[in-house]
């Protein structure tokens, strides 16, 4: 569990290290999503790694020790979070390993999960610093597109997390299925954890293109930023700053669907604008990386063409690819969500910080 003074120290350090990039351009990395497997026990017919399984053949998955090379220099580099992410992450069988080592780097540690495995592993859980557990809401809605059984494992990870005392965060994918519900925002206050959601974006900028069926329309999207901006004004604990809902409310472009690229006309055209277009500002501060070290800025942009891999280049030379990315903003509110801090938000970088001295330990 960190101490006061060590959550500070953290603090201080990534305002720090945001201040040198964004006013300096000093390459660094202060968090960074790492899929440790591309291998998982469910077929989410929404996940992007299903979906994408034409676009490009995976590589080998890094080996404990190239992870562990990469965590070095990350934390060399003043990285200050690491999100071990992955289709079945906390099944893979070095995940013990790599929490532990993760952790003596002073890296606070989160697992992304679908909630299989937790209880098996919930010695090796306990270590982490937050946890984050997929539900789309009640077993219908969760089930319908993840498969039978999966909303009883995630309520039964929910459950032992709460238990433990593990911080714990829950993702919904909002589809038209579960719009007009939001029930996973129900069961987030009634186990006091953080909730974050996100629509389903067909990113065709990738090469991504989903059933039109499950996506929501403008409109439908729409409402249901302003539905979650009421829902976090009634004290549910969104864990979105009210500054990134209201943009997104008020969202400037046609399509949320659409990566503005730079040099888009319409980003001087509404440069005046008072919420302002927020360009990116992720790239190297906030990466993502696939299990055979495939780097991109964001989840947004994976297997955009061209992409960096660690393995091949290194870790610098490969952040320092990432500012070669054409894009400049997008229509995905948690890429945005972190965005918004990089860009030193004050309503956002306030509310990050209130979540992170009394919800992560």
């Amino acid at each position: 569990m960190l101490s006061l003074f060590n959550k500070l120290k953290m603090s201080m350090n990534v305002g720090k290290e945001i201040i040198l990039a964004k006013y300096f351009g000093k390459i660094v990395s202060i968090s960074i999503k790492v899929f440790i497997t591309n291998k998982c026990n469910l077929n989410c017919s929404y996940c992007y790694p299903i979906i994408n399984k034409g676009i490009r053949k995976f590589g080998r998955n890094m080996s404990k020790e190239e992870l562990f090379q990469l965590f070095d220099e990350l934390a060399k580099l003043g990285n200050e979070g690491g999100s071990s992410s992955g289709r079945g992450t906390i099944d893979e069988r070095r995940f013990g390993e790599i929490v532990d080592y993760v952790k003596s780097k002073d890296i606070l540690c989160e697992a992304i999960t679908n909630g299989y495995y937790v209880a098996d592993k919930i010695d090796e859980v306990d270590k982490l610093n937050s946890i984050c557990i997929s539900i789309d809401g009640n077993e219908e809605e969760t089930d319908y597109y993840r498969g039978r059984g999966c909303y009883k494992k995630a309520m039964e990870a929910i459950k032992l997390c709460s238990e433990r005392g593990i911080p714990t965060r829950l993702h919904s994918v909002i589809t038209r299925i579960n719009k007009d519900s939001l029930n996973a925002l129900e069961i987030a206050k009634e186990y006091g954890a953080g909730i974050t959601v996100s629509p389903i974006i067909t990113n065709e900028y990738c090469g991504i293109k989903y059933d039109p069926e499950i996506c929501l329309s403008r409109d439908e999207t729409k409402e249901l930023f302003e539905r979650l901006l009421e829902y976090k004004l009634n004290g549910y604990p969104i864990n979105f700053s009210c500054n990134t809902l209201k943009y997104f409310i008020d969202y400037p472009f046609e399509d949320y669907d659409e990566v503005i690229k730079k040099g888009d006309s319409r980003l001087k055209r509404l440069s005046g604008r008072k919420s302002k277009i927020p360009l990116c500002k992720r790239m190297y501060l906030s990466p993502e990386m696939e299990a055979d070290g495939t780097i991109y800025p964001c989840a947004t942009l994976m297997h955009a063409p061209n992409s960096p891999n660690v393995r091949e280049m290194g870790l610098m030379e490969s952040l320092v690819g990432l500012k070669d990315m054409e894009c400049a903003t997008c229509g995905s509110i948690t890429d945005q969500e972190l965005n918004s801090l990089l860009n030193m938000n004050l309503n956002t970088v306030r509310e990050v910080v209130k979540y992170f001295f009394t919800s992560v330990r």
